[in-house]
């Protein structure tokens, strides 16, 4: 017994110097896994976070549509030929509250502006100077046939008047004493004023279908009477 304790006291002791004398060291080439760039810096040291300026994340309602409440617009909405067309389209758009008030009215609309020669004494006179026109290279020409300004030469219509302007220069340039008048339309029918601080007061597919039923009218902003 006494031999067993003896030789297990110097497996323990032998154990023990051999620890001791292995080499404790750690090698020297191992490399960090990861090497910051720069020393880390706390959230407040950094000035770059702090005076950086973080957007909100728009909420669902902020994705909603926007309707414009500025304050009380006056429109009119025509002209529609027949009373029963008015009353129609009043019945049609009582839910949206509007209050409506009906008129006759005549619309006269600028159309765009004409380029003539005033008319002359008769037919003959009028077609001796289309000759002449033609001389000067004017190929673009028209005697009107009757109403007011019968035996006149019209010499172009155009949408805007900077062009009148400079198709009436030319012609002068090739010695011809045109003329330039505004060109009017002028529609009379039935039209519903009203006010709405909604903008706009109807919506586009409102609009497009009351457009496909009554051919030709329109919503216009007018002036408000007080």
């Amino acid at each position: 017994m006494k031999l067993l304790v003896s030789l297990l006291l110097a497996v323990n002791v032998a154990l023990a110097i051999w620890i001791f004398t292995v080499d404790q060291t750690v090698p020297t080439d191992l490399k960090p896994i990861l090497k910051p760039e720069r020393p880390l810096a706390l959230l407040s040291e950094r000035e770059d976070v702090l005076n950086t300026e973080v957007e909100p994340i728009p909420s669902e309602e902020d994705k909603s549509p926007k309707i414009s409440f500025v304050g009380a617009v006056c429109y009119g909405l025509g002209p529609f030929s027949e009373i029963d067309d008015v009353q129609e389209v009043v019945l049609g758009l009582a839910d949206l509250g509007l209050e409506f008030e009906r008129r006759y009215a005549t619309r006269r609309e600028l159309k765009g502006y004409w380029v003539y020669l005033p008319p002359f004494l008769s037919r003959t006179e009028a077609r001796k100077m289309t000759k002449l026109l033609k001389s000067r290279g004017v190929k673009d020409f028209l005697i009107v046939p009757n109403g007011e300004s019968e035996n006149a030469i019209s010499l172009g219509f155009f949408r805007t008047q900077s062009a009148a302007e400079r198709h009436l220069a030319n012609m002068q340039k090739l010695g011809l004493l045109p003329l330039l008048e505004r060109n009017y339309a002028e529609s009379s029918g039935f039209w519903l004023d009203f006010s709405s601080p909604k903008q706009p007061p109807l919506s586009s597919d409102a609009m497009e279908a009351l457009q496909q039923q009554f051919e030709g009218i329109e919503l216009l902003v007018r002036q408000c009477e007080t």
